[in-house]
């Protein structure tokens, strides 16, 4: 009976959902964040591009890049974007992350929050430890306190 709730009312939590990701979505494209142009949404479905060329881009954890200190310093631009944007993805992570031509595109908005949100710094904390993680593996050693500094860090100055 705990879930009762939830299954009476699925539809309305998936549109809601649907509509959490457009917005998100939008708010990161409206701060310049590199993520698929969408187009609209209604019910339960987003329609947005599809980033690739001839084919779709592959996430990341499938098509590692040829230079992964650059990408990463692509990636880390990008979370700092969408950090000045009032966002935090909250799942970002090598299956988020596409390799578009040796360039990031982020994806799956669902859980992005604003900061303003009781646990956006959390959320930020993890997506950081995600993504030093995933280029760790690939020789790419970074200090935490420091890209953390970089994203937050609200001037422009360097």
């Amino acid at each position: 009976t705990r879930y009762q709730f939830l299954k009476n009312h699925s539809r309305q939590i998936l549109l809601a959902w649907t509509q959490r990701e457009y917005k998100n979505l939008m708010r990161a494209t409206n701060a310049g964040v590199a993520v698929p142009t969408v187009f609209g949404w209604k019910n339960n479905v987003i329609v947005m591009e599809l980033v690739g060329d001839a084919k779709p881009a592959s996430p990341l954890k499938d098509r590692y890049p040829e230079d992964p200190q650059k990408f990463f310093k692509m990636v880390l631009k990008e979370m700092k974007t969408l950090y000045k944007g009032g966002i935090i993805h909250g799942d970002l992570s090598s299956f988020n992350i596409l390799n578009l031509n040796e360039k990031p595109v982020l994806i799956d908005f669902s859980q992005a929050t604003l900061l303003k949100t009781p646990n956006s710094d959390e959320l930020l904390v993890r997506d950081i430890r995600n993504v030093l993680t995933f280029f760790k593996k690939l020789g790419v050693e970074k200090d935490f306190d420091k890209i953390y500094k970089t994203i937050t860090k609200t001037s422009n100055s360097k």
